[in-house]
C-alpha cells in the first residue's frame, strides 16, 4: 500500500493562479489543493492527480517563459 509521502507533489515551481480558471498555471491545482497538499492522505493526493490530468486534457495552458 502506498503511503501519503510516496505520492509526489505535482509542483513544478511555477506558482501563479490563473484568475479565469482558478488553477495554478504550473501544476493545475487550486489554491486549496496546494495549501492542503501536505495534509492529504495518499488517496486524496491520487484524486488530485486525476483532477490535474483532466484539467490538462481540457486545455488549461501552463505558463511559459
Amino acid at each position: 500500500m502506498m503511503h501519503a509521502m510516496e505520492v509526489p507533489s505535482p509542483c513544478v515551481k511555477v506558482c501563479e493562479i490563473d484568475a479565469r480558471s482558478g488553477y495554478c498555471r504550473g501544476c493545475y491545482r487550486t489554491i486549496t489543493e496546494i495549501a492542503r497538499w501536505t495534509q492529504f492522505s495518499a488517496r486524496q493526493k491520487r484524486k488530485v492527480w486525476q483532477l490535474i490530468e483532466r484539467r490538462a486534457q481540457q486545455g488549461y495552458a501552463r505558463a511559459t517563459g
